[in-house]
């Protein structure tokens, strides 16, 4: 949760603070205002990244030399991100200098635009990226592992893409791949079934049509290591690795079949939803200082999508940061307790609600 937010010099934000409540926030605005830069910047401490550009630089505004974010949370302290032209990025974390992973480690922000409903449909690593942003935070040493995992992989196919065939240039890395593989291949599945125990009833509500069945797909049988040795001779043909923990999958299906031959559009969303809200529930009870940031509310949910969904939102109990340009359908719901935000031309103003 966020006491304080303070933003200026990103994109269009111009000396931006905000003092949310712990439930609900909603920021209206018209098209290019800024709603959607506030959960940019909100992004960066949580996900250490945008969801609009790849390159942080881009947000710093075009007559600025930096951007500034500051934030307050009663769990987690004072944290402040400075985005530079000409210098690295710059993370503090009450008064001390930290790095990218430490600052997530106390902001697991969770993430809802127009390009994340679709995570159950867009293929394998959309689906092991769920996984693996529940562990990062659930898990102490899972980063540690997930990067022994991948500069594993990266030495392998480096020398299958160089065509060498010296096996024992080829041991030391698969030992190592083979080892953190199933740290990781046990602590997804673990925390899939997690998942799913609590999941099902929310799909009995609300897919009670759908008998749906999800299994954590490892992405090798047996032993790793030697199954990595016995199939080099393939992978050298195909310059990368087959087999291992980066070809992990969550198997969606209904009696037997594949999700998405059920499934409409609108229900994989649902799905989506139920899946990353009990991921939010279970960092809660952990009491982990969660915020739920949702982009562009109104963008591709009809009427009764939307009234489902900020039911599903307000459930978990988290502090909710949502935009929209819609404020005829907020002000049409009853009984419906928000702070209301106007945003026009980067600057952000507190209206009644």
């Amino acid at each position: 949760m966020i006491n304080l937010l303070r933003m200026d010099g990103l994109r269009n934000l111009r000396d931006v603070e905000i003092e949310p409540v712990p439930g609900l926030n909603i920021f209206l605005g018209a098209n290019g205002a800024g709603k959607s830069s506030l959960l940019e910047g909100l992004s960066i401490f949580g996900l250490g990244r945008s969801f609009r550009t790849p390159r942080l630089r881009q947000l710093i505004a075009h007559d600025r030399d930096q951007a500034l974010l500051y934030i307050e949370s009663p769990v987690a302290g004072k944290a402040g991100i400075g985005l530079h032209k000409q210098a690295d990025l710059q993370l503090r974390l009450n008064d001390s200098t930290v790095a990218l992973h430490e600052m997530l480690a106390h902001f697991p922000f969770l993430l809802m635009e127009p390009g994340s409903w679709d995570h159950f449909s867009s293929g394998p690593l959309a689906r092991r990226r769920l996984l693996d942003w529940g562990l990062f935070h659930v898990e102490h040493d899972f980063l540690w592992h997930w990067q022994r995992y991948q500069r594993a992989l990266e030495q392998r196919n480096s020398l299958l893409r160089r065509a060498s065939t010296e096996a024992e240039l080829y041991l030391g890395w698969e030992q190592q791949m083979a080892q953190a593989a199933e740290r990781l291949s046990l602590w997804r599945e673990n925390y899939l079934r997690r998942i799913d125990s609590s999941l099902q009833d929310d799909l009995a509500a609300y897919l009670p049509e759908f008998p749906l069945q999800m299994r954590y797909n490892r992405g090798w049988e047996g032993d790793l290591a030697e199954l990595l040795a016995s199939k080099r001779h393939l992978d050298l043909q195909r310059t990368h690795t087959l087999h291992g923990a980066h070809r992990a999958d969550i198997s969606l299906t209904v009696r037997g079949k594949p999700a998405q031959e059920f499934l409409s559009r609108g229900q994989m969303k649902i799905l989506t939803t139920l899946f990353r809200l009990q991921q939010m529930r279970l960092l809660i009870a952990d009491g982990l200082p969660t915020c739920l940031l949702v982009d562009d509310f109104s963008a591709e949910l009809d009427a009764n999508y939307r009234q489902l969904f900020l039911q599903l939102f307000r459930e978990t109990q988290a502090q909710i940061w949502l935009t929209s340009t819609d404020n005829r359908w907020f002000s049409q719901q009853n009984n419906l307790a928000y702070k209301m935000f106007h945003v026009e031309q980067g600057r952000v103003y507190s209206m009644m609600g």
